[in-house]
């Protein structure tokens, strides 16, 4: 019911609704800051051991490559082109994320660099 709301309200992509379009980019935006605030918190975790294990086994930034799928991902299925436009500033920001952290990764911990080797993104 109140996703049927919301779709009369915000209406679909097909009929070109420019509030839905808004919603959809304030969704994202909404999102990236949230994310972001979260990424550079300190909490719950030893910063004096790399983690390796687990899905950190296979990719160094699982949390950024999610968010860049659901980037893709979410105005794909909703149909939102403008939306998915909007990608074009969101994905260097979380790539600029990326690679500031991981230049502080490499002062921190001298194996990193050897870890960079075996594992993806």
């Amino acid at each position: 019911m109140v996703l049927m709301v919301i779709h009369g309200f915000f209406g679909s992509n097909q009929n070109g609704s420019f509030l839905g379009e808004i919603y959809r980019f304030d969704i994202i935006h909404n999102r990236s800051s949230s994310c972001c605030a979260v990424a550079s918190e300190n909490r719950g975790f030893d910063s004096k051991k790399l983690v390796r294990t687990g899905i950190y086994s296979k990719i160094r930034h699982p949390m950024y490559l999610g968010f860049i799928l659901w980037i893709i991902g979410f105005p794909l299925f909703m149909q939102s082109f403008i939306t998915l436009a909007s990608s074009v500033i969101w994905i260097p920001q979380i790539m600029y994320w990326k690679i500031s952290e991981e230049s502080k990764l490499e002062e921190m911990y001298k194996e990193y660099r050897e870890y960079k080797k075996r594992t993806w993104f």
